[in-house]
């Protein structure tokens, strides 16, 4: 019945709209049909691009960002299914997938932590995207209660006001705040001393601090940085600028958004002479990040020095958020 009513509908309506109507339902059709070659092109170019050059170029890195080891993963079997009526199609997707297994497994991983010498005190280092909200999370509050972090950075907090971070000292006494004009902020249990302002790429925002946490008599350098979404864009040129910023000395951590996967090229020197506190902590929960709380893309980071060692950490993704909260536990080890 409904067929036939659509029938007399379609009889009913003008010559011009039939004539229109039949043009999108062929162009609908030959969409249909085309969608899963040009997802197969797509999800082969993407895997070849992350098995060779990675985001090092422009037109790499498109194909480097919209197209994750998970997705990947997730990609082959739908295109099998979808093209099981082409000849060749479930080999080719299982070939497909093998080659994507492979290559996740032996891509560019994180090293072995080696730990020489007894480590000490361990500090606790918090890092939260809390996506530019105007007043500080609940789910913070309960953070700052449990684990006690002796670092807490939060990035996207430009609305939170000078009476929200009153509230949040005297709510949780012993820490300082470090408030810049940016989507940047740290509480700290200890003093810190701001380095004068320096000028790094346009949209990447950066602070450089020294650091004396409470009850320990070395110094420590921080730097917080926040990376702007740009996935069109190779990001070399700005961690290299971070890093060269953050020198090479002892007791040395970074945090921040960096809006750029663990794996990419531009942190290839990173993983080499620092430690990461989500990939290398010996009980982590993972590295992926982003977004609510699906392993997809590890955008966010805690770096260290190598004479600090990741020993724990934990993460979790609150309702309402796009990006998880991290902590790291983190043991100095030697003098610095």
């Amino acid at each position: 019945m409904a067929d036939i009513m659509h029938f007399k509908s379609f009889r009913m309506m003008p010559a011009s709209s039939q004539k229109t109507s039949r043009k999108i339902f062929s162009l609908l059709r030959w969409m249909w049909r085309v969608l899963p070659e040009a997802l197969l092109i797509l999800t082969m170019a993407s895997l070849m691009v992350r098995l060779t050059v990675r985001d090092a170029f422009v037109w790499s890195a498109a194909l480097f960002y919209i197209a994750p080891w998970p997705v990947m993963l997730l990609a082959w079997p739908v295109l099998g299914w979808w093209r099981r009526g082409k000849r060749g199609a479930l080999p080719l997707a299982a070939a497909g997938l093998a080659v994507t297994v492979a290559g996740w497994m032996l891509g560019p991983g994180p090293p072995p932590v080696r730990m020489e010498g007894t480590p000490g005190m361990p500090v606790k280092v918090m890092f939260w995207n809390i996506g530019h909200r105007s007043s500080l999370p609940a789910e913070l509050h309960e953070l700052a209660d449990r684990f006690q972090p002796d670092i807490l950075a939060v990035a996207e907090a430009e609305n939170i006001r000078a009476e929200e971070r009153a509230s949040f000292v005297q709510r949780h006494p012993g820490y300082r705040i470090e408030s810049f004009r940016d989507s940047l902020q740290v509480a700290l249990r200890g003093q810190a001393t701001v380095r004068p302002p320096f000028r790094v790429m346009a949209g990447t925002r950066a602070h450089l601090l020294e650091i004396r946490l409470a009850g320990r008599e070395e110094p420590w350098t921080l730097l917080l940085a926040d990376l702007p979404p740009m996935p069109l864009t190779p990001r070399t040129d700005r961690t290299d600028q971070l890093r060269k910023l953050a020198g090479n000395g002892p007791r040395t951590l970074i945090l921040g958004d960096f809006n750029t996967p663990y794996d990419s090229c531009a942190f290839d020197s990173w993983r080499r002479d620092f430690h990461h506190g989500l990939s290398q902590a010996s009980v982590t929960p993972g590295p992926a990040m982003w977004p609510i709380g699906l392993p997809l893309l590890a955008i966010d980071h805690v770096w260290m020095s190598k004479d600090l060692i990741p020993l724990q950490a934990w993460k979790g993704t609150p309702l309402g958020h796009d990006h998880a909260w991290q902590i790291i536990s983190i043991a100095p080890v030697g003098r610095p």
